[in-house]
């Protein structure tokens, strides 16, 4: 679903649910929609602006990014595949 013209909605994707942060973590989630800076390990970006909660898998051209989330949210990456679909 589009947000705004032509931009898509930041909450489409897969993602987790903030109740689901809170019982696999065992604490208090951010606010959902709340702006989270996730670093990126390899491909073109070093890191993406996303909302809580995040997207678990980004499509770039030539791979995608995985969210790696074990942990707390400051150790959240974005895990390069090259080639992935």
């Amino acid at each position: 679903m589009a947000a705004g013209a032509g931009r898509p909605d930041p909450h489409d994707g897969a993602r987790h649910s903030a109740e689901w942060y809170r019982e696999t973590t065992g604490v208090e989630p951010m606010r959902p929609g709340a702006p989270l800076l996730v670093p990126c390990d390899g491909g073109p970006s070093i890191c993406q602006l996303e909302t809580f909660p995040p997207r678990l898998e980004i499509a770039t051209p030539g791979g995608v990014y995985v969210l790696v989330d074990d942990g707390p949210t400051d150790g959240w990456r974005y895990l390069y595949v090259s080639g992935a679909p």
